[in-house]
């Protein structure tokens, strides 16, 4: 008995240490933190009181659902006055109460008529078809006059420059509802009201010689001042600004016990995570995969088995186990998902220059971590508390982007107890949530 409690001790050391000295030495991957492309558009719509929330909450990564679409629309249609300033009511059940006058605006107003006579669909996804739709409306365009088929958006939504490819895009979130509601602004509008018979070439003839944006809409209706706006476009023009980001990472789920309470968490704040899935984790419960992704999340691979012995052997079967583990995500998903990212278990501290190299050689990006909530130290498990106060602790004096380590697997409830708290200090803190990439 005394000489296994000294191997569990041991143990318990060497795996405490070996996380410690990880935290501290380990180099990673991540890119400089400057701002996305897509952040920068939400920033302008931002200043513009088009788009609420802030750098760390814009929630870009998620699916954009019917009742944000809705609000969207009438913030671009410059109605915003016209909702406050009345009393707008509908026969919805399912509308939260922040999306009530703008549902009701948009109902009495005949924008949109919900998916049935009680279901407006608030939390139901929003498609590009119509999202796109509604922004077409919102320049003056009208499917039922028959300018454009509303299951057919594409061709025109290209012809006045509010996307770039007809292709439509299967999951559409907020930060695609932002490219496009940023590419509107732009947009010329229809002023006339003669306009039956019409092709659409003569309409965006006679749109180029009259010269009216959206946004010169929106500025006469008092949305926002002509000052306003420069100044927002200004800032734009001066590039990506430096900003602090912050990556979640899980390892060694999915578990139904653990992950699905983070992934809820993870919604409820709105920020996106990468799960560093095991393959023989994933064919246990592949709905969650499938839940992650569809969410937004980044699902990236750990391996199959998380053996040891095995993996570190020899090169031969280390990229085996990868790939294995790719595989396992393609079948939960149901399709090539093509995932390039990995991340060692145990991390790649120590592991031999020969083992580094053939994982990039053969087209893998991986990702060690410099900052952990210490979730996998002690044989009994860590507090939700601990695993806050490490996490915090582990984080201080890193000035940009910081991959904070956490596990998902069935055995760590504590960390989901704790994401909340991480979450919230790093929000206060001002970082931006992102996934890990190529």
């Amino acid at each position: 008995m005394r000489q296994a409690g000294k191997k569990r001790i041991r143990r318990a050391a060497a795996l405490a240490l070996s996380v410690v000295v990880a935290v501290l030495a380990i180099p990673f991957t991540a890119s400089a933190a400057v701002q996305t492309e897509v952040e920068m558009q939400a920033d302008v719509l931002h200043s513009l009181g088009l788009l609420s929330g802030s750098g760390g909450s814009y929630r870009l990564h998620r699916t954009l659902n019917r009742a944000e679409a809705i609000t969207m629309l009438i913030h671009m249609m410059g109605e915003d006055q016209a909702v406050k300033s009345g009393t707008w009511t509908h026969p919805f059940t399912d509308v939260p109460e922040w999306a009530q006058a703008y549902v009701g605006y948009a109902y009495q107003h005949g924008l949109s008529s919900g998916i049935s006579k009680t279901q407006f669909g608030s939390s139901s996804p929003c498609t590009q078809a119509q999202y796109l739709t509604f922004l077409l409306r919102a320049l003056g365009y009208s499917d039922v006059r028959g300018d454009f088929k509303w299951s057919q958006p594409y061709d025109l939504a290209k012809s006045v420059g509010l996307i770039s490819s007809e292709t439509p895009l299967s999951r559409f979130t907020r930060g695609d509802m932002v490219n496009v509601s940023y590419r509107a602004l732009s947009a010329l509008t229809i002023t006339s009201p003669k306009l039956h018979g019409w092709t659409t070439s003569s309409l965006i003839d006679s749109l180029q010689n009259k010269k009216k944006t959206l946004k010169d809409q929106l500025i006469e209706k008092g949305a926002f001042t002509k000052e306003a706006y420069e100044q927002a476009m200004a800032v734009y023009a001066e590039g990506p600004k430096t900003v602090k980001v912050v990556y979640l990472t899980f390892d060694d789920g999915p578990s139904a016990k653990v992950t699905t309470k983070i992934l809820d968490t993870l919604q409820e704040y709105g920020v996106p995570a990468t799960f560093f899935v095991l393959g023989k984790m994933v064919d246990r419960a592949p709905e969650i995969v499938q839940r992650a992704y569809n969410d937004g999340h980044k699902v990236a691979t750990h391996g199959y088995s998380h053996d040891y012995k095995y993996l570190y052997a020899n090169t031969k079967n280390l990229l085996a186990d990868i790939k294995k583990g790719n595989e396992a995500i393609d079948r939960a998903l149901g399709f090539a998902y093509g995932n390039r990212v990995f991340r060692f278990p145990g991390g790649s501290f120590g592991k031999s220059q020969t083992i580094l190299n053939a994982v990039t050689k053969n087209g893998y990006t991986y990702y060690d971590w410099n900052c952990s909530g210490e979730d996998a130290t002690k044989v009994k498990g860590s507090s939700a508390k601990e695993i806050v106060r490490a996490a915090i602790n582990t984080s201080a004096g890193k000035k940009n982007d910081i991959i904070i380590l956490l596990h998902d697997a069935a055995t760590k409830d504590t960390t989901a107890k704790a994401l909340p708290q991480i979450i919230e200090y790093f929000q206060e803190k001002g970082y931006v949530f992102r996934t890990l990439s190529e």
